[in-house]
């Protein structure tokens, strides 16, 4: 199942097992695949930093919208990243702002401040707010 290929990717990556005929971003895909959002956020990161894969941020784009559809919240944040700068798609403050609004309102911290920064030049008193959350929560 999706769940016990994801674990087997991690478990390869973090070298605590040996393969077992197959890499660990075989596993990963394939659970991605399957709709996993832990794998398909994963597979995000590693489209995005180039490891096992070539860099490509099309593909990490992709597949972390997969993650944040699901819910998840650091996939929600990697998205508002993501959008905000461009990186994969067409950049876009309002559909950053969207996702990052989600992460930040479930307590994600560097979501909170990336979404006061993208707030300061338009909406200052909303910034003021999202900055304030994230210095007590601690980012």
């Amino acid at each position: 199942d999706a769940l016990a290929q994801w674990q087997l990717s991690r478990l390869i990556a973090h070298g605590l097992v040996a393969e077992i005929g197959c890499d660990s971003m075989s596993w990963c895909k394939s659970a991605a695949e399957q709709g996993y959002a832990l794998a398909q956020f994963d597979l995000s990161q590693c489209y995005h930093n180039g490891e096992g894969v070539p860099k490509d941020p099309a593909q990490a784009t992709r597949w972390c919208r997969l993650a944040a559809d699901q819910q998840m919240v650091e996939a929600g944040y990697w998205l508002g990243y993501y959008l905000r700068d461009g990186s994969g798609v067409p950049q876009s403050d309002a559909a950053s702002a969207v996702w990052l609004r989600k992460a930040a309102s479930r307590g994600h911290c560097a979501a909170q401040r990336l979404l006061g920064f993208l707030y300061t030049s338009t909406k200052e008193r909303t910034a003021c707010k999202w900055l304030k959350n994230s210095r007590d929560n601690g980012s």
